[in-house]
């Protein structure tokens, strides 16, 4: 029984992955435009369904692709060398209304410190009168 026969029986392991890109994008359908869920429901769901399926085909890639084992490792190394990488170079901000992350550079400067920088405020001057 060789590596690609499961209980006797031969399994094409190249569909694996093209049956999780399937149930991704009808889920994706679903979700967008058949739900009746608010706006930031469909965008929670949506992140959640397409991160669980970039786990598992990156986990079928690892474990089971019919490739060379130097080249799924390769491949798993570099997608999580990316992440890695991202993490230190982009910084979640905030999120809008509809629940979606704020993405902004790690170098950009924070609005509040940009504000600070651009009003000097002199303490020790007397206030302006104000108009009747």
């Amino acid at each position: 029984m060789g590596s690609s026969a499961l209980f006797g029986f031969r399994i094409r392991w190249a569909w694996v992955a093209v049956v999780l890109v399937a149930v991704n994008l009808v889920g994706l359908g679903w979700i967008w435009l058949i739900s009746q869920a608010m706006r930031q429901d469909q965008f929670i769901h949506s992140v959640i369904l397409c991160g669980g399926s970039c786990v598992l085909v990156l986990a079928w890639i690892g474990l089971v692709a019919p490739w060379p084992r130097r080249l799924r490792l390769g491949i798993v190394g570099a997608v999580v060398g990316l992440v890695v990488v991202a993490c230190g170079l982009l910084r979640i901000r905030g999120v809008s209304g509809d629940m979606v992350p704020m993405v902004t550079w790690r170098w950009e400067p924070v609005p509040d410190t940009q504000l600070s920088m651009q009003v000097p405020v002199d303490l020790a001057a007397p206030a302006a009168a104000e108009p009747v």
